[in-house]
């Protein structure tokens, strides 16, 4: 039977060391890279294949989205300008009428 571990002096019974820390181990350096580099590969191709056109696609309806926001705003700031440019140019008797183009717009 094993000896207990005693934590006061963080002692470790005879027996109980296997050699280095398991990565570091030199019998299994080479399979441990051969995996990394498995994993990393398999990781790298779901992103190519996966991940990376969704992003794509999602950046690329966004910037239209924009594109179609910044055209709107221009439509509606030029029809706001020529509203204003005929409120200002009404005749000053036609109070009523300017009141109605100005809320209309």
């Amino acid at each position: 039977m094993a000896e207990p571990l005693n934590t006061s002096t963080g002692h470790v019974p005879k027996g109980e060391h296997k050699g280095a820390f398991p990565p570091f181990q030199s019998q299994t350096f080479a399979s441990q890279l051969v995996w990394l580099v498995i994993a990393f590969v398999l990781l790298y191709v779901l992103m190519l294949k996966v991940a990376l056109p969704r992003v794509a696609e999602i950046i690329e309806n966004r910037q239209k989205r924009i594109a179609d926001d910044i055209a709107d705003a221009g439509k509606l700031k030029t029809n706001r300008s020529q509203k204003k440019w005929q409120i200002l140019h009404l005749p000053l008797n036609s109070k009523k009428h300017r009141q109605n183009l100005w809320l209309s717009g």
